[in-house]
């Protein structure tokens, strides 16, 4: 008796389907301060949040973040100096009572400082590794890159974080 191949192509599919890693990905914006006495160390928080990119047929882009009450984020990323390119991160996740359980540490490379002109603000972008995770992320791989404006003058830094994550 001979199988079909139709059968045969659904079980291989079948079998690499399962024994391959679910991956999603994430965005956030987070909000924060940097600290640069010892090093240069920013701890930043993100909510539940909705965003939404809008592309207009004039070419425009335009992007409005909502925040919602839910559960949050809070990432660290530390540079031996501002002027150090590599850096290290991680990030929490889930409420007050249970988000240190829930993290992933990430590591990587930032751009040259990009001035803004009309402003004080210090601009930057980066890649980045996930290189160990905890608890609801036990086990996770991926990439990470992030891009933001740091200012100077107050310490502020305002950061967008996009992952792709296999678990």
């Amino acid at each position: 008796m001979s199988i079909p191949h139709s059968i045969i192509f659904a079980l291989v599919a079948l079998l690499i389907c399962q024994s391959s890693a679910a991956q999603f990905a994430f965005t956030l914006q987070y909000k924060g301060s940097c600290d640069d006495t010892a090093g240069f160390v920013c701890q930043m928080k993100a909510y539940t949040e909705n965003i939404q990119t809008l592309i207009s047929p004039n070419g425009t882009v335009s992007e409005t973040v909502t925040t919602v009450i839910g559960a949050l984020s809070s990432a660290t990323i530390v540079k031996s100096s501002l002027a150090d390119r590599d850096y290290l991160g991680n990030a929490t996740f889930g409420i007050h009572t249970s988000m240190q359980n829930h993290y992933i540490v990430f590591d990587g490379r930032l751009t040259d400082d990009i001035p803004e002109v009309t402003s004080s603000l210090v601009c930057f972008g980066g890649t980045g590794e996930i290189a160990d995770a905890g608890g609801a992320w036990l086990g996770a791989t991926g990439a990470v890159s992030l891009s933001g404006c740091y200012d100077p003058v107050d310490s502020t830094i305002q950061a967008t974080v996009v992952s792709r994550v296999f678990a």
